[in-house]
């Protein structure tokens, strides 16, 4: 019987009571042996708990809680020596105004132990990705006033291909919706393309039609998703027991919200 489970909390933040939901499971090939890589969210808001363990007997190898929704994770092996050594978690992170930022965590297996300034509650020793991806809302999440989140993550041989998804309201509640699709360079992980969905093109057409936006937006709403933010570890937009750096203050805000006449 393993011992290892989600049912705890955490010393440090008395508001996580231990009980999550929604387990997704992935095997991990290691030299060591084979693993489990485990991602659970927390039954209410927060946060995700990404779990390590060894499946031979279930003994914990590490841990990574994450400040925000997580989905499908992706494991993968970079060398092509037949081991994996790093995977992707795609979710959702709020260190901006608004609802929600479409993220994504990169975590080296194992998981980076590295001292760092905490950015987050959970503290320096939860600074364990290798770096943390931050994109920018499509315009229409300002406009409606609602989240992104990140999901269907990807791999070829050059690129990694991700999903920005945004909530639409319908006449019983809401639903996701495809937004828009990145191709990113899995060397430099810079945006190697952008493409808006034929959803979110009629959707800003609409709005042009109406006079909501101005004539040329879909191009330069394009050219304006393609920056994103490449940090270090994943800020804590929940909890702003932290003070954002500039960089992320600035970044989250849509300045001028651009096509808007």
């Amino acid at each position: 019987r393993w011992d290892v489970g989600y049912q705890r909390s955490w010393p440090n933040d008395p508001r996580i009571s231990g009980r999550f939901s929604n387990a997704r499971l992935r095997q991990v090939r290691r030299p060591s042996g084979p693993q489990i890589l485990a991602v659970a969210a927390h039954f209410s808001y927060y946060p995700s708990r990404v779990l390590l363990v060894r499946a031979a007997d279930g003994t914990l190898v590490d841990e990574y809680l994450h400040p925000g929704a997580l989905q499908e994770p992706l494991v993968l092996d970079e060398d092509g020596d037949g081991f994996d050594d790093l995977v992707l978690l795609p979710g959702q992170n709020n260190p901006f105004e608004g609802d929600g930022h479409a993220t994504m965590a990169i975590l080296p297996l194992p998981f980076a132990d590295r001292e760092a300034e905490p950015q987050n509650v959970l503290g320096a020793e939860n600074s364990k990705e290798q770096r943390y991806l931050v994109f920018p809302n499509p315009l229409v999440v300002w406009l409606e006033g609602r989240g992104a989140h990140l999901r269907n993550v990807a791999a070829s041989d050059s690129t990694i291909s991700v999903e920005v998804h945004v909530s639409e309201q319908v006449d019983l509640g809401s639903v996701n919706q495809h937004a828009v699709t990145y191709r990113l360079d899995r060397r430099s992980w810079s945006a190697g393309s952008v493409s808006l969905t034929d959803w979110y093109r009629r959707d800003l057409q609409r709005r042009i039609a109406s006079g909501e936006l101005v004539s040329d937006v879909v191009e330069r709403e394009k050219e304006r998703l393609r920056s994103f933010l490449d940090l270090p570890t994943a800020p804590d937009g929940n909890s702003r027991l932290f003070p954002l750096p500039d960089v992320l203050s600035d970044a989250g805000r849509p300045v001028d919200r651009p096509g808007m006449p």
